[in-house]
């Protein structure tokens, strides 16, 4: 969903808003802090919200935690990236995944036996698949991209980790 300031947030993960995309335009709240932010503190898809003004997000199903407010204050987390390579060998992936209709990533809800519980531990529930074999794409084709025999995925960890 569009917001004032710019940006479409996503509460797949129940304590934190995850930054799903950026707003093209330039009069955005958000573009106008990037535009004078610090070198590594500029606002970027894949960020976290995680308080605003001081209180932490609890994801109700309400698309916002900022009410009708037009200036907040936020902590915003950038969670580690990290790549992993995976051979399904006929086995399955063994992932419950979220996401939206209009988003690029997936939230891992569970992780139950397959392929990544096997080949790749650290992957947890919380982290989010941010690529498939080098690509960001739509919902629909990271889902049918994840059928593919072999496998190099992109992750973010958990805002909390």
């Amino acid at each position: 969903p569009s917001l004032p300031f710019g940006w479409a947030l996503d509460a797949l993960s129940g304590q934190a808003m995850h930054i799903e995309s950026l707003a093209a335009t330039t009069s955005g709240a958000v573009a106008k802090y990037n535009a004078s932010a610090p070198p590594g503190r500029d606002v970027r898809v894949g960020d976290y919200i995680t308080h605003v003004d001081g209180a932490a997000i609890q994801a109700n199903g309400s698309d916002t935690p900022f009410g009708t407010k037009t200036k907040v204050n936020m902590k915003i987390v950038r969670p580690a990236r990290y790549t992993v390579r995976v051979k399904r060998g006929g086995k399955p992936l063994g992932l419950d995944l979220k996401y939206t209709p209009s988003g690029t990533t997936a939230h891992i809800a569970q992780i139950s036996d397959g392929a990544i519980k096997e080949q790749a531990p650290q992957v947890a529930p919380g982290h989010r698949i941010m690529s498939v074999n080098g690509k960001t794409m739509s919902i629909a084709e990271l889902v049918a991209a994840l059928r593919d025999p072999e496998l190099t995925i992109e992750f973010s960890g958990s805002p909390f980790d």
